[in-house]
């Protein structure tokens, strides 16, 4: 590292610097502390320099050999009904509006993704059960969960978007996704979209409130959902096939999330569950577990540690708070009485938090002392 001395000047003549060195050392010393600590390591294969955004993607002359472009997985959604989905495709040649596609292709699952770089988010679509095994499969192996970043490799733009103006574009992805081990994810504010169309937000430093506290059953044991409860309509975990990898119980919390001083309310979510964050209030959950253990005063006491580690990180660093929201569409009120009523932009936005974490990492015997600990009686 470089330092700023004069040219007569040495280390040992000024202790300013030196402070000021030991500042810099400190400050890489809590970035490293941060989740997915260590160095940015790259795809297999990728090298920097291949590196693309979105809006690359997205050029009419972009060739995909030997590119890559790192995103946050978002959601997975499983096509239960065997729906097709309504595109619209690219403008034509000396046309400025979007032609609207009908209900083709049918697809198995679609996954929502957000490009690092550009802030956008984008939608891939597994046509098959058999395309969905593959990809889903290979992100079980490197046991990636939503909420993390991956790579996608040779990215291709369909020119097709679930939404006007490219508001939500389809990229064709032929290969399975890459972890991305990126030391953090960059900063994204939380802005909800003025228009109709999908936005995700990722806050560091974050200040948060956490009640209703409840151990429950989850939908599913793998890694890829993280345990994240089904939304409306949905019937069955959307991204895991495979066998269990940890206890089924998971905690549903209420979450309320502040800004980094603590002051201004951003955004509240009710139900949300996530197996990460399960282990870290109770790292001592198993499969011998059992709802009991969760129960009456285990759980009263169960809640006063959940508290406890909350309060603890919001006075050392924040948290991580990840997600994503959607303004949809809706027919105006005073059109509804006509066959075609006007859409306008629907009012709500429901904000889906998908990833919930310290932004810098809770040393092990702080949380040893503060954590929810199971007792599990054996039977002699």
């Amino acid at each position: 590292m470089m330092s700023s001395l004069p040219a007569n000047a040495t280390d040992h003549e000024s202790p300013a610097v030196e402070d000021n060195d030991n500042a810099n050392m400190n400050q890489k010393t809590n970035k490293k502390q941060r989740r997915g600590e260590g160095a940015v390591k790259l795809p297999s294969g990728c090298r920097r320099r291949k590196e693309v955004s979105l809006y690359k993607v997205m050029e009419p002359d972009f060739i995909a050999e030997d590119r890559w472009m790192p995103a946050v997985l978002l959601s997975v959604k499983k096509n239960e009904l065997s729906r097709g989905v309504s595109l619209f495709a690219r403008p034509s040649v000396g046309h400025s509006k979007f032609s609207y596609g009908s209900n083709d292709p049918k697809y198995d699952r679609i996954m929502l993704l957000g490009c690092l770089s550009s802030g956008t988010c984008f939608a891939v679509l597994c046509a098959t059960a058999k395309r969905s095994g593959l990809v889903l499969k290979s992100m079980s192996d490197n046991k990636l969960s939503i909420g993390q970043a991956v790579a996608l490799l040779e990215p291709r733009f369909t020119g097709k978007s679930l939404g006007r103006d490219y508001s939500l574009p389809i990229l064709d992805v032929r290969k399975p996704f890459e972890p991305y081990l990126n030391s953090e994810i960059p900063a994204r504010e939380f802005v909800p979209p003025e228009e109709p169309g999908t936005r995700f937000f990722w806050l560091h430093e974050a200040k948060i409130r956490v009640v209703n506290a409840v151990m429950m059953k989850g939908t599913c044991g793998g890694y890829l959902c993280d345990g994240q409860g089904l939304r409306i309509g949905e019937k069955s975990c959307s991204c895991c096939l495979y066998t269990r990898a940890h206890p089924s119980y998971v905690l549903q919390v209420d979450v309320t999330v502040f800004d980094e001083e603590g002051d201004s309310e951003i955004f509240a979510m009710d139900n949300f569950s996530s197996w990460n964050l399960t282990r870290m209030f109770v790292p001592t959950i198993s499969q011998a577990s059992k709802l009991e253990d969760f129960m009456n005063d285990h759980e009263k006491r169960m809640r006063t540690c959940i508290k406890a580690i909350v309060k603890y990180v919001n006075d050392h660093g924040g948290w991580d708070v990840g997600g994503w929201m959607r303004r949809g569409m809706q027919v105006d009120a005073t059109e509804k009485e006509k066959r075609t009523g006007e859409e306008v932009s629907s009012e709500s936005v429901s904000p889906h938090i998908i990833h919930l974490y310290p932004t810098i990492k809770v040393p092990k015997e702080a949380l040893e002392v503060m954590s929810f600990h199971v007792e599990v009686l054996k039977v002699s």
